[in-house]
């Protein structure tokens, strides 16, 4: 490979990369409460995922503060996403459930979700399995030159 080809494989990588971007912010659209931020899609989808979930177990999942998760609840509790029930086991402490809305939000996460999955794997499903193996490898030996730049 030349600088040419390099520069024109720079470019569709750049092109590849900022639609992956745009994809991460865009792909959490909800049809349901189109004013939801990432983050409060994946805290509905990390409640729904586990039930018994409280604002302490919420934090260890996120890995974020207790203050952070507690924030959050009110925000999704503002917006009828997300209730806090009493829990049996001890007295101040609460079980996060969702809102009917709030598991519209989650199955609406689910079907964005497997629809791109479903997407990806009938591309990566069209091409041998060599393929596929070469393109991991030169995306880890270029993250490790990144990674090991000397001015870095």
């Amino acid at each position: 490979m030349n600088r040419q080809e390099l520069e024109e494989f720079n470019q569709t990588f750049l092109s590849f990369i900022n639609s992956y971007k745009a994809l991460e912010k865009t792909q959490h659209f909800s049809s349901i409460d189109c004013t939801l931020s990432i983050s409060e899609v994946h805290t509905v989808v990390d409640i729904a995922k586990n039930p018994d979930s409280n604002l302490l177990s919420l934090s260890i999942i996120q890995g974020i503060s207790r203050s952070a998760v507690t924030q959050m609840i009110t925000k999704l509790e503002k917006k009828e996403l997300v209730e806090k029930q009493s829990s049996s086991n001890k007295k101040n402490e609460y079980k996060l459930v969702l809102t009917a809305k709030g598991k519209d939000v989650f199955k609406e996460h689910q079907f964005q979700q497997d629809y791109i999955t479903n997407e990806i794997l009938n591309v990566l499903n069209s091409y041998p399995s060599e393929a596929i193996s070469y393109v991991e490898s030169l995306m880890e030996e270029i993250k490790i030159i990144w990674e090991s730049l000397p001015w870095l």
